[in-house]
């Protein structure tokens, strides 16, 4: 029983990532590839949200510590990372970085979409227990803080 509803849950986890949000994001590119991401993340963690509550007395007696399966939030999150962010992630940081570099160059840009795309990764590497979007988030801090300490 147990195996079979965490198979249709994983499946329906699934399918929500590939046919709505990855096209959304394969069309854009720099702010709105950002903007996009993060809106898609949003919209992903509220039917997950909702998903989860849906299913939850299911996982607290029949998924949780049973067959050591992951838990719920842990396979919605992990969904997301291995179909969206093994995908985009490349594209995402080349946007992130492009931003920087206007800024150093002088240009306005808006700090608060690459603050919040950060976020982003350091919230996923959390979530997913892995450990490269951190690296990249703790790499964009000490260029930040290099690149702060220059212009003061």
């Amino acid at each position: 029983m147990s195996s079979l509803f965490f198979m249709c849950y994983d499946k329906e986890i699934m399918l929500f990532p590939n046919p709505q949000v990855l096209p959304s994001l394969r069309e854009k590119k720099d702010e709105l590839l950002l903007k996009e991401l993060l809106e898609q993340w949003s919209n992903y963690k509220i039917m997950n949200k909702y998903m989860f509550k849906f299913f939850c007395y299911l996982e607290r007696h029949y998924i949780r510590g049973r067959n050591g399966r992951p838990t719920l939030e842990l396979t919605a999150f992990s969904s997301f990372y291995s179909l969206v962010y093994d995908e985009m992630h490349k594209k995402v940081m080349d946007a992130i970085l492009a931003m920087i570099a206007r800024k150093r160059a002088g240009e306005s840009i808006d700090e608060k979409l690459i603050n919040d795309a950060l976020a982003f990764y350091l919230e996923i590497g959390v979530k997913t227990r892995r450990n490269e979007p951190k690296c990249f988030v703790e790499t964009m801090m000490k260029e930040n803080a290099i690149m702060h300490g220059a212009s003061n």
